[in-house]
C-alpha cells in the first residue's frame, strides 16, 4: 500500500486485478528475503534530532493509517486480520474492532470525527464514529475499493474500486452511497480538493500504458479526463495553489495539472516515483520511490521545477510531511527505518523503524510520528524534535462582551509568522484561514488562532470568546412630546439603571458628546428633543425623538373644566397588574411567571400572530407599545427568531417603567443543520423542543461553541422553570447582566444555585468551565453531596480538579448526569460546550 497524504487517503500498489490477498502473502515473504540484506546496509545519515519512543503492536499486516489530531487517536487498517486498531496516541494504549475484509485504505472526515475504511475484498466501506470507537455502518462499493479520499467541507466520501473502474459516492451524513461514476481503467489514487469541491482519480493498466487523471466535479460527478504518463501511482492536492500531482512510475515524471485551466505540464524525477506528498505552507512537493531518494519539487516557481534531490533509505514507499515544524518523514520499505528530512536544509536523518514499513502519518499537534511496520505487525512511535515556538497570537480587543460589528485584531511578536484561525470553536490548524484583516464579530463567536513560522514550531493556541453586548433602553420623555403650555418641563429617563442620558434640543442627532440630562428641560417654544441612553459595558440606546409646540394661551379668565386641585398628588406608580400573551385563543405561559417587579419575559409561539394584553396596576397610568395606548387586546407580528417588545407603563406623574417580552418564533424549515451525526444530536433535539435552549439564525447550533455563566444559567432556569423571588442582585458586576439573562440570574439566586465569585462578582460573560457547570447542576437538582466524595473522583485528571468541586463531580457522576471525556478525563478547567450543557441538564433528576 502506498500513502497518500493529500485528500486524506491511501493508494493501492499495482499488483494483479485477482489474487489479492495471495500477492499480500507472497510480497510478506518476498519481502522477508531482503532484510538480512537491508540489515547489511548502512544508512547514509546518522541519527536523527527525533527520536524513537516506542513500539506498539497492531493487527496482521497493517498497511494504512490515519490520525485525528483533535481527539490524539490514531487508525490503522490490519489488511490480514480484517480490523482497524486505535491507538491512543496519550498512552499507546490499543483497542481492536472488526471491520470488512482485506482493509486497505482509511480516511478522516476531522469536521465529524468519523473514519472511513475501505475493504478490498469486502466490496465496502466501513464507518466508525471516533467519538466511540465503534462502526456504525457499512456501505457497499464497487469491487476491490483500493483508495479513498474526503471533502469535510462537504461531507462527501470518494472511494475508487479498482477491478470496476469507477469510484463510489457516499453521502457522509447519511452514510449511503448515492452515485457510481466511471473513472478511468484501473484507478489506483485519488485525492480531494475541498476549497474547489473537485475530485482526482489516476488510473491505468499497468504495464505501459498511458494513464489519466479523472477529474470529478464534487457537485454535478461530471467528469473530465487528462492524459497523464505511464503507470501513474498516486496523486496529491495543493489546495492553497489549487495544482495538483501525480507520479508516472514508467515515465519517471510527475505531472502537474493547474486546477483553474485543467492545464497540464511535466517535470522529470528520479526513476519510478510512486508515493508523493505537499507542504502546503512551503509549497513544495516531495516524492518518493525508486532511486532512493526524495526529489524535492518547488512549487512556488513558474513552472514548477526540482529544487534537489534527498537521499534516503532503501525504497522510500510512503511519506507525510508536518506542516509546522517543516519536515519529512520516508517509510523506507526495503531498510527497515525512516528518513526524516528538515524541509528547510533539505538535510536528512534516519530513524529505526520495524520490519517493511510501508505507512506514515504525523500529528503536528504532540508533534508524534507513526509507521506501519508490514511484516512485524507493529507501529513504530517517534516523538519529533522540538525547535523555538512561535508565540501566542493576541487579540484585540479581548475577549468578553462587546458591541456588534466589533473588529477583532490578531498579531504576534514573532515576525514573519502567518496567523492562521477559527471563528466556529474548532482548532486552528495551518489549513485554517489565514489572518490579513480584522474579523468582524455580529454575535457569539470563539476566536481560536495559531502563528506558524517556518523552522519553528506552531505558537500555542489562543482563545477568545464574544458575546454581543446587552443595549441600554431607550429614554422616555415625561410628558410625551405633542402640544403643551409653555414653560412645561419635560423629564427624561431610561429603564437600564446607572445609565447616562446624552440629549440635543435642536433635532440633531445626540451622542456621547452632548449635553447630560440632569434636570428637566423647559419647553418655551417648538422643539426637538432626542436622547440617547448610554451605560459602560453596553451599547447606547436607540435614539428618542419628542417633538413639542406650545399650546395657544387660554381665553382671559382661563379656560372651563374640571382639573387637579393645584394642591394634589399624582401616582408615581408605573408597574403593570398584569401582562398576557394569547395565540389563538389560548395564554401562552410567561418565563418567568408575571411578576409585577420583574420587567423581561419570554414566550414561545408556533404561529406568526400574537395578541397582548397589558392593565396598568394604577389606574391613572398608561401602558404604550410603540407610542401606542394599549387599551384591548393588541395584536403583533412575528418574525422567525427573537421578537422583542418594549411595554412602557407611564405613571400619573410622569414616571415610567419598560417590561421586556422576548416573544420566540422557530424558524419552520430550520432544524439545526450542524448537529446531524453529533454525539449529543438526540439531546440537543430534545432541548431544542422544550425551548430549554434556541439555536441560531442561520439555522444552525454550534454544538461544540463554548456556554457562558449567563447563557449556562438561562438554559439551567428553563430547564427547571424557575419562578423570581428576589427583585435585586448581590453581585459587584450586576450591571453588566444582560437583559436577556438578569431573570434568570435572579432566579437561580434565589434558588440557592448561583453564588458568584469571592470578590462579590458574578462574571457573565466568562465561560463557564466543566466544574462549575456540574456544581450548578448538583445544587439545582438537590442531590446529597457523599461526604467521601471529595476524598476522589475517580477520574484519570483528579489531581486537577478543584476540592471544592469533587464532591459535585463524583455525585453527578454516581447519578449519571456525566460521564467524562476521552481517556476516563474530567477535565474541571475546560470550557463547558453548549452540547454538554443541554445533555447534562436533560439528564439531570426532577429537583428534590
Amino acid at each position: 500500500m502506498r500513502k497518500n497524504e493529500i485528500g486524506g487517503g491511501s493508494t493501492e500498489s499495482r499488483s494483479e486485478r485477482k489474487g489479492h490477498r495471495r500477492a499480500g502473502q507472497w510480497l510478506r515473504i518476498g519481502l522477508a528475503a531482503v532484510v538480512l540484506l537491508a540489515a547489511l546496509i548502512q544508512s547514509p545519515y546518522p541519527a536523527s534530532a527525533d527520536t524513537g519512543i516506542g513500539t506498539v503492536n497492531v493487527g496482521n499486516t497493517p498497511l494504512a493509517m490515519v490520525v485525528n489530531p483533535d481527539t490524539n487517536k490514531i487508525y490503522v487498517a490490519n489488511n490480514m486480520a480484517n480490523t482497524v486498531s486505535v491507538i491512543n496516541g496519550e498512552t499507546n494504549s490499543v483497542m481492536n474492532m472488526a471491520v470488512g475484509l482485506s482493509p486497505q485504505a482509511i480516511a478522516l472526515n476531522p469536521a465529524i470525527n468519523r473514519i472511513y475504511v475501505a475493504n478490498g475484498l469486502g466490496n465496502s466501506v466501513s464507518v466508525i464514529d471516533g467519538a466511540t470507537d465503534s462502526v456504525i455502518a457499512t456501505v457497499g462499493t464497487g469491487a476491490l475499493p483500493n483508495a479513498i479520499a474526503v471533502n469535510p467541507s462537504t461531507n462527501m466520501i470518494y472511494v475508487t474500486n479498482r477491478n470496476s473502474d469507477n469510484m463510489t459516492v457516499i453521502d457522509g451524513a447519511t452514510n449511503t452511497a448515492t452515485a457510481a461514476v466511471p473513472v478511468g481503467i484501473y484507478p489506483v489514487g485519488i485525492a480531494a480538493n475541498p476549497q474547489t469541491n473537485k475530485i482526482y482519480v489516476v488510473s491505468g493498466v499497468r504495464g505501459g500504458n498511458v494513464g489519466t487523471v479523472t477529474i470529478v466535479d464534487g457537485v454535478t460527478n461530471g467528469t473530465t479526463s487528462l492524459p497523464a504518463g505511464k503507470d501513474p501511482a498516486a496523486v496529491a492536492v495543493n489546495p492553497t495553489t489549487n495544482r495538483i500531482y501525480v507520479t508516472n512510475s514508467l515515465d519517471a515524471t510527475v505531472t502537474v495539472i493547474n486546477g483553474d485551466t485543467n492545464a497540464a505540464s511535466t517535470i522529470p524525477v528520479q526513476p519510478g516515483p510512486s508515493a508523493l506528498t505537499v507542504n502546503p505552507e512551503t509549497n513544495k512537493i516531495y516524492v518518493g520511490g525508486g532511486g532512493n531518494q526524495v526529489t524535492v519539487i518547488d512549487g512556488s516557481v513558474q513552472p514548477n521545477a526540482v529544487q534537489t534531490t534527498v537521499a534516503t533509505g532503501l525504497y522510500p514507499y510512503a511519506l507525510a510531511v508536518n506542516e509546522i515544524t517543516n519536515k519529512i518523514y520516508t517509510a523506507n520499505l526495503l531498510s527497515n527505518d525512516v528518513t526524516v528530512i528538515d524541509g528547510e536544509l533539505n538535510t536528512g536523518s534516519t530513524i529505526a523503524a520495524g520490519t517493511s514499513p510501508c505507512a506514515v502519518v504525523v500529528n503536528p499537534v504532540t508533534n508524534r510520528i507513526y509507521v506501519a511496520n508490514q511484516l512485524s505487525n507493529s507501529v513504530t512511535v517517534i516523538q519529533g524534535s522540538s525547535r523555538p515556538q512561535a508565540a501566542i497570537p493576541a487579540a484585540s480587543p479581548p475577549g468578553g462582551a462587546v458591541a456588534s460589528g466589533t473588529e477583532v485584531s490578531l498579531s504576534t511578536p514573532t515576525s514573519g509568522a502567518t496567523i492562521h484561525y477559527t471563528t466556529d470553536g474548532s482548532m486552528p490548524t495551518v489549513a485554517s484561514a489565514v489572518y490579513s484583516t480584522p474579523i468582524p464579530v455580529t454575535g457569539v463567536m470563539t476566536i481560536k488562532a495559531i502563528a506558524v513560522k517556518t523552522g519553528m514550531t506552531a505558537s500555542p493556541v489562543m482563545s477568545e470568546s464574544y458575546t454581543i453586548m446587552g443595549q441600554a433602553a431607550i429614554p422616555a420623555a415625561n410628558p410625551p412630546g405633542g402640544a403643551v403650555a409653555s414653560g412645561t418641563e419635560v423629564s427624561l429617563s431610561t429603564a437600564t439603571s446607572g445609565a447616562t442620558i446624552h440629549y440635543t434640543t435642536d433635532g440633531s442627532t445626540p451622542t456621547v458628546a452632548s449635553a447630560v440630562y440632569g434636570a428637566p428641560i423647559p419647553v418655551t417654544g417648538a422643539m426637538m428633543i432626542q436622547a440617547i441612553a448610554v451605560k459602560t459595558g453596553m451599547t447606547a440606546s436607540p435614539v428618542m425623538s419628542e417633538a413639542y409646540t406650545i399650546l395657544p394661551a387660554p381665553p382671559e379668565g382661563g379656560g372651563p373644566g374640571p382639573g387637579p386641585s393645584s394642591g394634589a398628588v399624582r401616582s408615581s406608580n408605573a408597574d403593570l397588574r398584569e401582562l398576557k400573551v394569547w395565540e389563538d385563543g389560548k395564554v401562552i405561559p410567561l418565563n418567568p411567571a408575571f411578576d409585577a417587579g420583574t420587567t423581561v419575559y419570554s414566550a414561545w409561539l408556533k404561529g406568526d400572530r400574537a395578541e397582548l394584553t397589558a392593565a396598568a396596576a394604577h389606574s391613572a397610568a398608561q401602558v404604550k407599545l410603540q407610542d401606542h395606548v394599549l387599551a384591548d387586546r393588541t395584536k403583533v407580528s412575528l418574525q422567525e427568531g427573537d421578537n422583542i417588545f418594549d411595554l412602557v407603563v407611564q405613571a400619573e406623574d410622569g414616571h415610567s417603567k419598560t417590561y421586556t417580552l422576548h416573544l420566540h418564533l422557530e424558524p419552520s424549515a430550520c432544524k439545526a443543520a450542524d448537529i446531524a451525526g453529533h454525539w449529543a444530536e438526540e439531546y440537543i433535539q430534545q432541548a431544542l423542543s422544550n425551548h430549554m435552549v434556541q439555536g441560531y439564525p442561520d439555522c444552525t447550533f454550534k454544538p461544540d461553541h463554548p456556554v457562558t455563566r449567563a447563557e449556562f444559567t438561562v438554559m439551567l432556569a428553563q430547564a427547571l422553570k424557575l419562578d423570581a423571588a428576589v427583585k435585586t442582585l448581590p453581585f459587584t458586576d450586576k450591571e453588566t447582566i444582560g437583559d436577556w439573562a438578569n431573570a434568570a440570574v435572579i432566579q437561580a439566586v434565589a434558588a440557592g444555585i448561583v453564588n458568584g465569585y469571592e470578590d462579590g462578582s458574578f462574571r457573565p460573560n466568562a465561560n463557564i468551565t466543566r466544574a462549575e457547570m456540574v456544581s450548578m447542576i448538583v445544587k439545582a437538582a438537590g442531590l446529597s453531596l457523599d461526604a467521601s466524595s471529595s476524598a476522589a473522583t475517580g477520574f484519570a485528571d483528579d489531581k486537577a480538579i478543584p476540592q471544592w468541586s469533587k464532591g459535585a463531580i463524583e455525585t453527578a457522576k454516581k447519578a449519571k448526569i456525566l460521564s467524562g471525556r476521552a481517556g476516563n478525563r474530567f477535565e474541571p478547567n475546560e470550557t463547558a460546550t453548549r452540547a454538554e450543557a443541554v445533555t447534562m441538564l436533560l439528564r439531570m433528576p426532577e429537583p428534590r
